[in-house]
């Protein structure tokens, strides 16, 4: 099993995506239904996404 991280195209999820504020005050979104497959744009192993982020 291999973690992977997904971006999603947010106007593809209409009203099921929710703009939620954090504890540091910064807006982050939050979806209420399953993520759909036409939905995903791009999906790298969670691994490769540590690298870049650090």
């Amino acid at each position: 099993m291999i973690l992977a991280v997904r971006t999603a195209d947010l106007t593809a999820l209409g009203v099921d995506v929710r703009w939620e504020v954090s504890r540091g005050g910064a807006l982050f979104p939050h979806l209420y239904s399953p993520l759909p497959r036409s939905a995903v744009a791009a999906v790298y192993p969670a691994a490769e996404m540590a690298q870049i982020v650090s």
